[in-house]
């Protein structure tokens, strides 16, 4: 037996996962704005919802205008991040395309509706 046949042989992995040491590999692990940008979106999301409320109560916008603002806002920033990230918008079989778009557009009737009711 040679020394090298030994050293195969002695190797032991362990089966817990939490004392496996972490493997070093090349590839660039994601930092600061990179790892937490779906948090960042979250929060920028929030705050454009509370700034149309503010603009809403303090200046006697019209709640509608506000809200179409914000929402057109918010899609260019929905779609700018969905086509940097090369996201696909509609995936899955025809009848799953044609269900999103029947649920996106019964949404967006449902609060265009909602909010001509409370003028």
């Amino acid at each position: 037996m040679s020394v090298q046949e030994v050293e195969t042989e002695v190797k032991i992995t362990p089966t817990d996962p939490l004392i496996l040491s972490p493997t070093i590999t090349n590839k660039k692990q994601p930092r600061g704005i990179h790892q937490f940008s779906g948090v960042f979106y979250a929060l920028f999301s929030s705050f454009l919802f509370t700034f149309s409320t503010f603009t809403i109560r303090q200046l006697g916008v019209d709640l509608l205008d506000a809200l179409l603002i914000r929402f057109s806002i918010q899609l260019l920033l929905t779609l700018s991040f969905a086509l940097h990230k090369k996201y696909t918008l509609l995936s899955g079989t025809g009848l799953q395309v044609f269900l999103q778009i029947i649920c996106a557009l019964t949404g967006a009737g449902g609060f265009v509706l909602f909010s001509l009711a409370l003028r």
